[in-house]
């Protein structure tokens, strides 16, 4: 009989269902330490009640089911820090789209203007004016994507 065999018998089954266990928990255990490292530390900050990393969280999810759940909450909750600083961000890239599209007419055959305004366009979640400043700006240079 080998030396495995003689450790089941002297062991017996019960004690191998309990080693069983043990290595069982001890492996969910470490899936669970890895999977929690790997979570993102905004959403961390998120949780904390950081504004700014609110507003990030919220910028990364634009036009999105769950960012109109979350401003919704947030004007409930009466959270205006918030909301402020997404109102402000917006209108940040508002006024980065009319000064591009301001460079545009003075400089029409710019792939790299209508390419920056195509980005902005899809940030803002216009996806129209995006996919049409796309394709002007492939127009000039057809190896953008």
């Amino acid at each position: 009989m080998s030396a495995h065999g003689i450790f089941i018998r002297k062991v017996g089954a019960k004690s191998t269902l309990y080693y069983l266990a043990i290595f069982l928990l001890a492996f969910f255990t470490a899936i669970n330490i890895l999977y929690s490292q790997s979570f993102p530390a905004l959403l961390y900050e998120v949780q904390e009640g950081n504004t700014s990393a609110t507003i990030s969280y919220l910028e990364k999810i634009p036009n999105t089911r769950l960012q109109k759940l979350v401003v919704r909450a947030l004007q409930q909750d009466g959270n205006t820090a918030v909301l402020e600083g997404l109102q402000q961000k917006d209108r940040g890239v508002d006024v980065q789209i009319q000064q591009l599209s301001q460079s545009v007419l003075s400089h029409p055959q710019s792939p790299e203007l209508y390419y920056n305004l195509s980005l902005l366009y899809s940030q803002k979640g216009m996806t129209a004016q995006a996919a049409e400043n796309m394709q002007k700006a492939q127009g000039f240079d057809p190896e953008l994507k």
